[in-house]
């Protein structure tokens, strides 16, 4: 009995976190559908090319920042399950981490976006430049720095803040959006982008700095201190976990290469087929996050038996999610691609791919779950080696199959690094529960 109403709790708890971080994350890739709608409309399908094309690189971007906040997040939590209430001294850490890695970013990636450009596009006009170079200069560090802001909040159990952001989100790119599209082309989709952001972090700064101590983050005294060694502490619980998820979609701007082969058609239908899943992609991973959340908790108070309850009331929920967003884009694929273009190949060639690449909504429910749990226990590094090798595996289809159309062997590859990533993870972990430490941070 009492088991059963531990179990009980928390799965009141995880519904309780889970549903305003995946209406907020629902919101947000709705946010990027409308502006690729307007992108398609206003511009064209030479634009929507473009967008679409550019987005492996920028969401690799965005995962490989997201060490920071998935970082910062996991430690906000366990020091809050600990007692020691040293959030604002990781989220100050945090926001200087953030800067430090965009400058580096820009020193790296403006001197090679020639080279980018023939990667992903062989040199095809429109040039992803217009779209890309003003995302990475303006767009990039506030959307990451709006991220960690939240991830804070979240983690002191605040995840209707998320919601918050994403309304203001919604609200500031349909106003933006379409004029400044009219006015600097691709470029405007950025631009909208960065405005956006920027109101957004606004917001969210203030709002911590007022509800800090309520929220158990402590004050900013002393917060300063002993940055490298934060830094460290962020980078190792959160670059293992994203370094996996960026090779995704690393990945990923390797396919829409390989479809050069195949033409415009397949590559568009394919990146957009790839955008759309994003969309039951958020939801099964912020199921993941809640659980992390809560896991990281329990661990913070050396509570191992509510860790292991929490992981498994948490993964039965993710593989229920991973099935029902699976069936749903294999049955209504057709449909969705029908929101961003009338053109026939493309809408042929989309249509092909989603309804393959659907069914591995499932797996990366799945290892969703586990990579965040094992972040959560501070041993996600074993998990960010599986996930890198397991897409490198999907490389390895792509040039080991020699079909034509390329598209086939592409989604082939997805499926096949998806289950690899969810069944070895599944081994693992059993090993990784009984193993964990769960003292606080």
């Amino acid at each position: 009995m009492q088991r059963e109403g531990q179990a009980a709790s928390i799965s009141r708890a995880l519904l309780e976190l889970a549903w305003p971080l995946a209406a907020s994350n629902l919101i947000a890739i709705t946010i990027e559908l409308i502006a690729a709608f307007w992108v398609s409309r206003i511009i064209g399908t030479g634009g929507l090319d473009v967008v679409t094309g550019a987005r492996p690189l920028l969401f690799t971007l965005l995962f490989v920042f997201g060490s920071i906040h998935m970082g910062a997040g996991v430690g906000v939590a366990r020091s809050i399950g600990a007692g020691t209430h040293e959030g604002m001294r990781i989220y100050v850490a945090a926001a200087g981490l953030v800067i430090a890695m965009w400058l580096v970013a820009l020193a790296v990636l403006l001197p090679a976006m020639g080279w980018l450009e023939g990667a992903l596009r062989g040199g095809e006009q429109p040039r992803l430049a217009s779209y890309v170079v003003p995302w990475l200069v303006l767009t990039l560090p506030l959307v990451i720095f709006a991220h960690v802001s939240v991830d804070v909040a979240s983690a002191a159990r605040q995840t209707r803040l998320a919601l918050t952001r994403t309304l203001i989100d919604l609200g500031a790119m349909c106003v933006l959006t379409p004029p400044l599209l009219h006015a600097f082309g691709v470029a405007g989709a950025a631009l909208a982008s960065a405005l956006s952001a920027l109101i957004m972090t606004v917001f969210l700064v203030r709002t911590l700095l007022r509800r800090r101590s309520a929220w158990g983050l402590g004050e900013l005294a002393g917060a300063r201190r002993s940055m490298v060694r934060a830094w460290r502490e962020i980078l190792g619980v959160g670059f293992p976990v994203q370094a996996a998820r960026a090779s995704t979609f690393a990945a990923q701007a390797f396919m829409v290469g390989a479809l050069a082969v195949d033409g415009m058609p397949a590559r568009t239908g394919y990146a957009t087929s790839v955008m759309l899943m994003v969309v039951g992609a958020v939801i099964s991973n912020s199921l993941a996050q809640s659980g992390a959340i809560l896991v990281a908790q329990a661990a913070g108070a050396r509570d191992a038996a509510r860790v292991r309850a929490t992981f498994i009331a948490t993964l039965r929920m993710g593989l229920a999610i991973g099935a029902a967003t699976a069936s749903a884009f294999f049955l209504g694929g057709r449909w969705f691609l029908r929101i961003f273009t009338d053109e026939p190949a493309v809408l042929e060639r989309g249509a092909h791919a989603i309804t393959i690449m659907s069914i591995g909504l499932f797996a990366m429910a799945t290892w969703q779950v586990l990579i965040a749990s094992m972040a959560a226990l501070k041993v996600s590094k074993r998990a960010g080696l599986v996930g890198v090798l397991c897409e490198l595996l999907g490389v390895v289809v792509v040039l080991a199959w020699d079909v034509t159309p390329r598209l086939d062997a592409v989604c082939a590859a997805f499926l096949v690094s998806n289950f690899a990533r969810a069944i070895v993870l599944g081994a693992l972990f059993p090993s990784v529960l009984r193993g964990a430490t769960v003292s606080p941070v």
